[in-house]
């Protein structure tokens, strides 16, 4: 009996010995990286914590291999153990690999997208930060893409800058605004000519996709506009609401959307302004009873269309002007039409104004060559000043009250602006045809 009883007590000693060492030896870590793809942009830092990267019951034996992709991931994203941290190197997509001694949380994998501003590895835009790197740390003709709503702070300086001059030399590339919106573009500086997200799109620019929303712009400008002070590239598919607009310069040009449309090979498609105020000249007031008479073009779209083009696009804005005249239209303060451009199509326009000379669609139109209308009369409420040689190549365009349609007469080789009571009326016209 004796002897089963130390032999029972050794059994419970060696099972506690085990028990105990088991306790103090096993590893019941839990790790994770939560992340499973990151966007980021060459030369920025990728913290563990930016992966997503935690640990439960963490391990002293654990170990990892951050780089444990080889040659082939480290070309694109490279870990620093000095520093703790990831350093993208190169533009491209890469699948980022970690392994760990833990044979539980044996590896992890973590899709990679860095761009470098280049046509299939755009850069990504997530933060106000980001867009001011634009003309920066990022060339002023890449290629962008906005992965987020944005809200503005005061301190925005519009794109366009050139921080390497030290000016504005304009936007040359291509910004994917990819359905989101940037919002509170609130500018009041004065050294910049043209005013707007953008100072001014150059040949070749593209804008697409893009919504801004509450923008206030108030100085001196050449040229203002939510979007853009002037643009001589390509935008489609943008829209603004909720703009106001006070301009105050001399001989200046001033849209909701944009101020200047400039260029045969610039277009604006798709896109539409809501909600809009537009303010030209200056207001007197008790402190300052004697303010300066100016002149300007001023449109609820865009403010001047020089021999480019607009199809499928509306305006609702209310333009009031304060000791100040100019070409002023509901949609555009003036047209102009070239030899090979020059056409606004299949646009819309609810906007008003008190202007004695307010063209409901249009300011004024001009052109070389001939230009005929229906009724003079009813042309004019379409168009406020028609002092021109011109040709109106303004295609399925109307306002709220009265419809125009452009047309080319085979016979006598002129294009005409012909004036409809109805859409209905001008749907059915069978006099004109139709260009």
């Amino acid at each position: 009996m004796k002897k089963f009883l130390v032999f029972l007590v050794a059994i419970v000693v060696v099972v506690c010995i085990g028990l105990t060492t088991y306790y103090f030896l096993r590893n019941d870590e839990a790790i994770d990286f939560k992340t499973k793809e990151i966007y980021c942009n060459v030369g920025d830092v990728i913290t563990l914590d930016d992966l997503g990267y935690t640990v439960f019951k963490e391990h002293k034996d654990t170990t990892y291999n951050f780089n444990a992709g080889g040659e082939e991931v480290t070309q694109f994203i490279n870990y620093n153990e000095d520093r703790g941290y990831y350093v993208a190197n190169k533009g491209g997509e890469v699948n980022l690999l970690i392994t760990t001694t833990n044979e539980k949380y044996a590896e992890f994998n973590i899709t990679v997208h860095i761009g470098d501003g280049s046509v299939a590895n755009p850069y990504y835009i997530d933060s106000q930060s980001d867009l001011q790197k634009i003309g920066d740390t990022y060339a002023l003709n890449a290629n962008y893409t906005l992965r987020t709503d944005i809200t503005l702070s005061n301190d925005f300086r519009p794109i366009g800058y050139s921080y390497a001059v030290e000016t504005y030399l304009g936007f040359s590339g291509v910004f994917n605004g990819n359905g989101h919106t940037i919002s509170s573009l609130n500018l009041t500086g004065t050294e910049y000519a043209n005013a707007g997200l953008f100072t001014t799109l150059n040949a070749g620019s593209v804008v697409t996709d893009l919504n801004i929303k509450d923008v206030e712009i108030s100085g001196a400008y050449q040229t203002a506009g939510a979007l853009a002070g002037t643009v001589n590239g390509t935008v489609s598919r943008v829209q603004a609401v909720n703009v106001n607009i006070a301009n105050t310069m001399n001989n200046s040009k001033t849209g909701a959307l944009i101020g200047s449309l400039s260029g045969e090979n610039s277009t604006l498609t798709i896109s539409s302004v809501q909600d809009a105020v537009l303010t030209i000249g200056t207001a007197p007031t008790a402190e300052n009873p004697t303010v300066s008479t100016i002149t300007g073009i001023a449109g609820g779209l865009v403010g001047e269309i020089d021999k480019a083009k607009v199809q499928a696009t509306f305006a609702d804005t209310e333009i009031s002007l304060y000791n100040a005249s100019g070409d002023i239209g509901g949609f555009a303060g003036k047209l102009i039409i070239g030899t090979n451009n020059g056409s606004i199509q299949e646009s819309y326009s609810v906007s008003t104004s008190t202007y004695a000379n307010f063209g409901s669609f249009i300011g004024t139109i001009e052109k070389d060559g001939s230009f005929v209308a229906e009724n003079a009369n009813q042309l004019r409420h379409l168009v406020g000043n028609y002092v021109l040689a011109s040709s109106g190549n303004v295609v399925n365009s109307y306002d709220d009250t009265f419809f125009t349609r452009g047309f080319y007469n085979e016979a006598d080789g002129i294009y005409s602006i012909v004036q409809f009571n109805n859409l209905a009326d001008m749907a059915n016209n069978t006099e004109y045809v139709f260009y």
